[in-house]
């Protein structure tokens, strides 16, 4: 996967930089980066090797941001936290996802915070579709489709696991309603 070589070459020279602040922010952002590649790939096969994989990375740039103190982490625990919630490591998902509320309030990231409250919406309170319903339009006012896009297929799944397929339809059409968004707007998301 040529984003995969990429970004293991943009941690490679990361790790040569002098400057502390500077190379701790590039380091954590190089295994993010990997870790978010190994997450996608995930999502486009369902490769749970790739979510194991995802988790890893994820976890070291969590630790290089918690401890250079980089706005950087907010987004780095709201993503291990989803990964944690697709491995079905719940108990542990919960606590990243305090730490992302945490980290998000204290950076000032409302981004973050948005993304944090769909996985509470769907993961911690059983699915609360007000609270996805609120995603949602906040994502479609900020013209954010490709979150509307991965999320309704992150609904649509797990409904399509509990059996209730006809909820799970009308997220995978939502998905779509997203994707042809994104294609008339000319700017495809893809890793």
């Amino acid at each position: 996967m040529k984003s995969l070589y990429l970004t293991e070459t943009a941690l490679d020279l990361a790790r040569d930089l002098t400057q502390k602040q500077k190379k701790d922010k590039m380091i954590g952002s190089a295994l993010f980066n990997i870790g978010n590649c190994y997450y996608a790939q995930y999502n486009s096969g369902y490769d749970s090797e790739a979510l194991h994989k995802a988790e890893k990375y994820l976890r070291q740039s969590v630790e290089v941001f918690e401890k250079a103190d980089l706005d950087n982490l907010a987004k780095s625990l709201y993503t291990l936290a989803h990964v944690l919630f697709k491995l079905n490591k719940k108990d542990q998902a919960i606590k990243v996802y305090e730490r992302g509320i945490r980290a998000s309030e204290r950076f000032d990231d409302q981004f973050t915070l948005f993304k944090l409250k769909f996985l509470k919406g769907l993961y911690i309170n059983s699915v609360d579709y007000n609270q996805i319903s609120s995603v949602f339009s906040y994502l479609r006012n900020k013209e954010l489709d490709v979150y509307i896009e991965e999320f309704s297929q992150d609904v649509a799944k797990y409904n399509k696991e509990k059996g209730d397929k006809e909820i799970a339809i009308d997220f995978y059409e939502k998905s779509i309603d997203a994707r042809i968004r994104i294609q008339r707007g000319g700017c495809l998301y893809e890793v």
